[in-house]
């Protein structure tokens, strides 16, 4: 199948429906007020919290002591600064807290407004590349989307970095037009320096960027699909600036070396020498396993992911110059997401890279799709399916907004209440930074736990199963057994949670 222009490329005098309208950012602004709103919702009991929001919280939080991320006393480079800048000045603006939960959820809060703005940036660049058809259906895709949001819903690096990309290309599609109006003077100048700077915050967000901005943008400087070669060798350049930038502080530091070493273990990770993380490394649970476990609630994501393979293709093939665009941007995160997962490093966030360019090369294509069918029950096909995923994900969102899933911090307001100060043991990474109030103890043996004199142990079996904790199932049953169960939590992320009290015997 091979798309056509549903209406050539504007002439350098054309302007209006094609073009950026002052209606379509009003929408735009109702559409990302809508996004951030549902993402706001109950943003502390919809999703249980995970290690690494801790994490990166904290890294935000040394920003604003130190000019490099600081983790463990140590400067911390697996993963450049972008987000931890934006977090240290977006905490900045609240009252001073050591509250972990209070600084996380203002976190997740600032990864909520950014989800709702890259639902409007979405609108915003499908419309003018698909049409208000096209815009209208990735919005709609994105703003229930069930895995869009539980990544939206945490603090987590991916979505800043699909903020500053699609902001970037959203600058480029602007600047096209302004070209194809004849438009070449400074202001198209400095709209294309600001192009390449809001792609290189990308990059400087999450490193895995790098191959977003340039294979898309080395293919249309190649096939001369939009802008001309100067026009983009001008944004690459002024891409790297923010990075550059980033390297200049490290080496004004004298922690070049330091740097090179993390980076370059940052590197055989990514490319699958060294598997310590993820679901390809040994001892992992099945991902195949997690996609069937996820399958309720995740059916309409792994068809959009579907889709949005075939749609990326579909418009690589089309003669309309933005399509072709729109559709490398999409065949780029497919093709990352293919190498982690059959070579590299691959965990479950990382999907958000895939999810949502497949939303707008699928709105794009769709919609390209429902213009040229002369039959109108293929159009009534499309609409009903559309409606469908739409009405089934609102419901998924329902569903998960009603239910409490905190139970890390309903175990620390139990140990507070309860515990006196007593030594308490755990067996996740996520319960040491989710109970540090009562200095929790990573357990690794038996043997610890008796010498340590822990009085009370968090244990979470679903992770035990999984292989994500420091026991065996066996050695978890065998400390549980000396104890008494005297708190438990049930929740959608982690199953059952339990708080054991342990005699005197074993303390």
């Amino acid at each position: 199948m091979q798309l056509t222009e549903r209406n050539a490329r504007p002439a350098p005098e054309v302007t209006g429906a094609a073009t950026f309208s002052r209606a379509a950012f009003w929408i735009a602004a109702g559409v990302a007020a809508l996004g951030a709103a549902l993402r706001l919702l109950h943003l502390g009991s919809a999703y249980d919290l995970f290690v690494d929001e801790v994490v990166y919280d904290r890294l935000g939080r040394s920003m604003a002591e130190s000019t490099v991320p600081m983790l463990h006393g140590g400067p911390f480079f697996l993963h450049p600064p972008g987000f931890f800048v934006l977090d240290a000045l977006w905490q900045g603006a609240f009252p001073h807290s050591d509250d972990v939960w209070t600084l996380t959820y203002r976190a997740r809060a600032l990864n909520a407004l950014l989800g709702g703005l890259s639902v409007a940036l979405a609108f915003l660049l499908v419309r003018r590349v698909g049409g208000l058809l096209a815009g209208a259906v990735a919005a709609l895709l994105l703003l229930v989307e069930p895995f869009v949001l539980r990544q939206n819903g945490r603090v987590l690096l991916e979505t800043a970095t699909v903020f500053w990309l699609l902001l970037g290309l959203v600058l480029l599609v602007v600047l096209s037009d302004r070209f194809d109006r004849g438009l070449r003077g400074r202001g198209e100048r400095l709209l294309a320096v600001a192009g390449g700077l809001t792609l290189g915050l990308a990059v400087c967000s999450k490193d895995v960027a790098v191959f977003f901005v340039v294979i898309p943008l080395g293919l249309a400087a190649w096939r001369r699909w939009v802008l001309d070669r100067r026009t983009l060798a001008v944004v690459l350049t002024s891409a790297a600036a923010p990075y550059l930038v980033y390297l200049g502080v490290v080496a004004a530091n004298g922690l070049f070396e330091t740097f090179f070493t993390q980076k370059f273990r940052g590197v055989l990770r990514l490319i699958g020498v060294e598997k310590s993380t993820g679901f390809n490394r040994e001892g992992a649970p099945s991902l195949s396993g997690r996609l069937l476990d996820e399958l309720a609630h995740f059916w309409t994501t792994y068809l959009l992911m579907g889709l949005g393979l075939v749609a990326a293709v579909v418009l690589l093939r089309s003669t309309d110059r933005l399509h072709k665009l729109l559709g490398a941007f999409g065949a780029a995160t497919v093709g990352y997401l293919g190498y982690a997962f059959a070579f590299g490093t691959i965990e479950e966030h990382f999907a958000y890279y895939l999810v949502v360019p497949a939303a707008l090369t699928t709105a794009t294509a769709g919609a390209a799709l429902a213009h040229r069918a002369r039959d109108r029950r293929v159009r009534a096909v499309l609409l009903v399916a559309l409606g469908a995923v739409v009405a089934w994900n609102a419901g998924v969102y329902v569903s998960i907004r009603a239910e409490v899933d905190n139970g890390y911090q309903r175990i620390d307001q139990w140990l507070a209440a309860n515990a006196g100060g007593a030594p308490v043991g755990v067996f996740t990474e996520t319960g040491v930074w989710g109970i540090e109030h009562h200095g929790a103890e990573l357990l690794t043996s038996v043997e610890q736990a008796e010498r340590n004199g822990i009085r009370y142990i968090v244990t979470v079996p679903l992770l035990t199963e999984q292989g994500y904790t420091s026991f065996t199932e066996e050695q978890v049953d065998q400390l549980e057994n000396r104890g008494r169960v005297v708190f438990t939590f049930t929740g959608a992320t982690n199953g059952e949670m339990r708080v054991v009290e342990l005699p005197p015997a074993v303390r």
